[in-house]
């Protein structure tokens, strides 16, 4: 077997390596342009990335105080809220009617809400 200097051995690699990144991000970029608009954008958004009015309005509100949870459906439309612990435990599963609001004792920590179309972080002091 051949050898070859350990100098122009790394240089191969190096530019191995480029070539695959080079070809990832041109998937990638494939994969974008092709993937049907309404995919890529999350419920209220428009083509242009910015929020609907509509969405505004409908969005559920999260309020945290010392210790303590509010939760307020949007208006017109009931809401199923699931929050987790930082390990990915269920801690609370809540069924709020449209408008309605629903208070949650909680101790010191990180948590995970999630609705139906979107999910947030919160720390609880």
């Amino acid at each position: 077997m051949p050898t070859c200097d350990p100098s122009l051995r790394a240089v191969i690699y190096q530019k191995i390596n480029c070539m695959r990144h080079r070809a990832i991000i041109a998937f990638l970029i494939m994969a974008a342009m092709t993937a049907p608009l309404s995919a890529a954008m999350p419920d209220g958004l428009s083509a242009d990335g910015r929020e609907s009015m509509a969405a505004r309005v409908s969005m559920p509100d999260i309020m945290v105080g010392e210790g303590m949870l509010t939760l307020k459906a949007a208006t017109g439309k009931s809401e199923t809220f699931h929050i987790y612990g930082i390990t990915g435990q269920l801690i609370k599963r809540l069924e709020i009617k449209a408008g309605d609001s629903a208070q949650l004792e909680l101790q010191r920590g990180v948590y995970i809400v999630k609705c139906s179309h979107w999910a947030r972080k919160i720390m609880v002091k």
